[in-house]
């Protein structure tokens, strides 16, 4: 079963809208975010390049996309959840849980929807992008 599976901003997302990740996009979402540069000197005083080096490095904001399927048992129904999915989209702060990693929220930013594909009046695939300004921050 579905639900259970993914919350967005402490919603049931397919008991909200029918919403549940594409199968893959889990991976987007769990792969490791970069790190921040080391600060460097590379003065012509010196050969090679000073890095200064922290006991604790950073991480950096990252950009990730998901794909995400709408499904409904009718036309009308999918307008409804569509609609409520992308007003909560729309709010901007995007606080997202999946059954997958326990006590783990993604705080993300929601920056454009791509690519949404319908199928049938009942189904739909969209490819949302969003920005994770402080990976270190998940809970």
């Amino acid at each position: 079963m579905l639900s259970g599976q993914l919350t967005i901003n402490g919603k049931d997302a397919y008991d909200n809208w029918g919403v549940y990740l594409e199968k893959g996009a889990l991976a987007n979402l769990i792969t490791p975010p970069p790190m921040k540069a080391f600060v460097e000197n590379a003065s012509s005083a010196i050969d090679g390049k000073e890095v200064f080096t922290s006991a604790t490095p950073h991480m950096d904001a990252r950009d990730v996309q998901l794909t995400f399927i709408i499904s409904a048992s009718d036309e009308s129904q999918f307008y409804t959840r569509y609609k409520g999915f992308v007003g909560e989209l729309a709010k901007g702060v995007v606080d997202l849980k999946t059954s997958h990693e326990a006590g783990v929220v993604y705080h993300l930013l929601y920056k454009s929807a791509q690519n949404l594909t319908l199928y049938n009046g009942t189904l739909a695939k969209v490819s949302v992008k969003f920005n994770e300004y402080n990976p270190a921050y998940r809970k």
